[in-house]
């Protein structure tokens, strides 16, 4: 499966929603570097991985002079569909016939 993000889609909505002067809040620097796949961000549960909890895909914009990264929602930005995944198929059990 590609995850890639098509690259004019998101400069566009980037340039529409990010308003005024594009400079890094860190280093004040303009060279900026945006991600070609989603990134995700998970809920934090004591460091330990909960299978089935939410996961935000993110478009990362990353400062290429002091690694600053600005993270923005893909799923409002439209570039990756709110698609649910598919519950696993389960089986039933079947009784042991002694």
């Amino acid at each position: 499966m590609d995850n890639s993000i098509e690259n004019k889609k998101s400069l566009a909505w980037l340039n529409d929603k990010w308003q005024g002067l594009k400079i890094c809040p860190v280093c004040k620097n303009n060279n900026w570097n945006v991600s070609e796949r989603p990134v995700e961000l998970r809920e934090f549960h004591g460091g330990g991985l909960t299978i089935g909890g939410p996961i935000y895909p993110l478009l990362a914009v990353t400062c290429q002079v002091c690694g600053n990264t600005i993270l923005f929602n893909a799923i409002v930005a439209g570039l990756v569909s709110p698609e649910k995944p598919n519950p696993p198929e389960t089986k039933p059990i079947e009784k042991d016939e002694k």
